[in-house]
């Protein structure tokens, strides 16, 4: 998250990272060869730390525009950003990371839909937020350290 950080705000400080990577994007959508698949032309989100929700939005968002990102990033007359650049292996745990946010942003999605919050509503996705969680712990080991945290922060509050 913290190499997401850095770069999102080195692309912010450039100030035409907006316009230069909207081109890229058009381009690549275009040509139908650069991306895997289409590309939608947003900016990139700020992560406010204090919410896990935004940050889950931030990250889900720069892993779709990473692939144009990479080229932007990768230009010669922006050689002070090539230290931005992800590896293969940042980029799988970002990907793990965003994951492993959508399970407790869903459950949110779902309180946050109701008027009245009751127990009967809430304790069972609770119970299926800790199942989805456990589930996870044995999926993406590269972050099983924060799921533990999680889970185990979920019991205390359960109990």
């Amino acid at each position: 998250i913290v190499l997401t950080r850095q770069c999102v705000n080195a692309l912010r400080a450039l100030g035409q990272q907006h316009t230069e990577l909207k081109y890229i994007i058009a381009q690549g959508n275009e040509d139908g060869t650069t991306f895997q698949k289409p590309i939608c032309p947003v900016h990139l989100m700020r992560i406010v730390d204090m919410r896990w929700s935004l940050t889950y939005l931030m990250i889900k968002r720069f892993l779709k525009l990473y692939p144009a990102l990479q080229i932007l990033l990768s230009c010669p007359h922006n050689n002070s950003l090539t230290t931005h650049i992800l590896t293969d292996a940042e980029l799988e745990v970002l990907s793990n990371i965003c994951h492993f946010l959508w399970v407790p942003y869903r459950v949110r999605e779902i309180l946050v839909g109701k008027q009245y919050l009751t127990a009967c509503l809430v304790l069972p996705l609770y119970k299926h937020l800790l199942t989805k969680l456990k589930v996870l712990w044995d999926k993406l080991p590269s972050i099983e350290h924060g799921i533990e945290a999680s889970v185990e922060a979920l019991k205390r509050y359960m109990h």
